[in-house]
């Protein structure tokens, strides 16, 4: 996110604007190819771009939900009613351009070597008659390099003038020659606390077994704890 940050910060489209850029974050596509949320990524990005950008750059809210431009317009109709002071009818600010992004996994899908099946549909032995088809079977294939591409879009015409792909994940080659399987996984957790020193913890963890001759996954499973714990004493 910081590579990202900082190219997008250098950018001549950045660098040479005259006035600060107003730019609205769209959600990050296929958050779900490295088990992230997109909203507190969207969130990392757009503070680290504020940090390197130096001023030039000023987000808008444009949440999905609307509900943040919905206060907006709500708060402009009460200045214009004057039912509430404000310093002047400003208008809402235009978006300039779209800050995007993209999670790509490299060759994420594979085939496999195309089978072909024959079967005999004569009344006898003699009957020459048969049946042949093909088939190519699909594999998923999570042992692959994994990168995020980060776009600056413009609003009017959808041009990219600023474009950065960055590589998050490697794929696994070293180590790997004389291994008859790889086990792999990923684990994630929720966490929550009241004031009253009560504490939840979700811990939710996904194994995969993938053959490391045609990265194919051969066993998937995934297992979720939960453990509750109540203090009556907080200690410093």
């Amino acid at each position: 996110l910081s590579e990202a940050a900082q190219t997008l910060a250098d950018s001549s489209t950045v660098v040479q604007a005259r006035e600060p850029l107003m730019i609205a974050v769209v959600p990050v596509k296929n958050t779900g190819l490295v088990g992230m949320s997109a909203d507190p990524l969207t969130a990392m990005l757009r503070s680290k771009i504020s940090t390197a950008a130096g001023g030039k750059i000023q987000f808008l809210a444009r949440e999905k939900s609307g509900k943040a431009m919905e206060q907006i317009i709500a708060e402009n109709d009460l200045k214009n009613l004057g039912v509430v002071l404000g310093k002047g009818n400003s208008q809402i600010a235009g978006v300039d351009y779209f800050l995007g992004g993209e999670f790509i996994g490299d060759t994420l899908i594979t085939s496999s070597p195309t089978v072909q099946s024959t079967q005999r549909v004569g009344i006898n032995a003699d009957d020459p008659r048969e049946i042949s088809a093909t088939q190519s079977v699909k594999t998923k294939a999570p042992n692959v390099a994994k990168y995020l591409n980060v776009m600056l879009i413009n609003a009017e015409t959808g041009a990219i003038p600023v474009e950065r792909l960055i590589q998050i994940e490697r794929k696994m080659t070293s180590g790997i020659e004389n291994a008859t399987y790889i086990l792999t996984g990923e684990l994630s957790g929720l966490s929550k606390a009241s004031a009253a020193g009560d504490r939840s913890d979700y811990v939710m963890m996904t194994f995969q077994l993938i053959d490391p001759n045609n990265n194919e996954i051969l066993w998937e499973d995934a297992y979720e704890t939960k453990k509750t714990t109540r203090r009556s004493v907080l200690y410093k």
